[in-house]
């Protein structure tokens, strides 16, 4: 079940919805094992509410701004078994991501630039006993820019990406090794979290 607005305009687009839906044998992950860590899977009842909103504005109308763009996006997923009645593990928290992007066509091609960030909420987990080889995350934000330039059929593109270098794990993630094994790489010990991807840049 969902409810939902929209409004559309020339230079404002807004989009929002509520949902809601009762699932029958959803599967959930848990762990059997920590050491060395083995997985095993189930079916339970489970509710899952949620709020998606999007917005994209146009703020100018002069010529050489006309193109510039805002679109901003939020997002929120809450999920609870029915039995017993404990929040789903897996569920990630809620995140937003907003980015100014211009485009404009010119005599040597369609020019685009844009720049984003994109914020995940801290988050503990829900089910220590369920899953005790995960860890609480915390917050992170990534700020992130392309440039590209497209003539005819070519397409050139310089990316960044983590521009600020910041430190993130993803939402619950086990560790590289729990066991009696070490991991593959030399600078991993055991119960280790590998962090996200830092800061980086490409041409394409």
């Amino acid at each position: 079940v969902s409810v939902g607005m929209a409004y559309t305009s020339g230079r404002l687009n807004f989009k929002s919805e509520i949902w809601y839906a009762d699932i029958e044998d959803y599967v959930t992950r848990m762990a059997v094992s920590p050491a060395p860590l083995i997985y095993s899977f189930r079916n339970q009842d489970a509710v899952f509410k949620g709020l998606d909103l999007q917005l994209m504005w146009k703020p100018f109308d002069e010529d050489l701004l006309k193109s510039l763009r805002m679109e901003a996006v939020f997002s929120i997923v809450k999920g609870e078994n029915k039995d017993p009645a404990k929040d789903v593990v897996e569920i990630p928290p809620w995140d937003a991501s907003i980015g100014l992007i211009w485009e404009r066509s010119m005599q040597y091609g369609d020019l685009s630039m844009k720049v984003s960030g994109h914020y995940v909420d801290s988050a503990k987990n829900p089910d220590p006993g369920l899953n005790p080889v995960y860890k609480d995350t915390a917050s992170w934000f990534s700020l992130n820019a392309n440039i590209s330039i497209q003539r005819k059929n070519w397409l050139f593109q310089l990316n960044f990406e983590n521009a600020l270098n910041r430190l993130g794990y993803a939402y619950l993630q086990p560790p590289v090794a729990t066991g009696p094994i070490l991991p593959a790489g030399g600078e991993w010990s055991p119960g280790d979290r590998i962090p996200l991807p830092g800061r980086s840049v490409s041409l394409q």
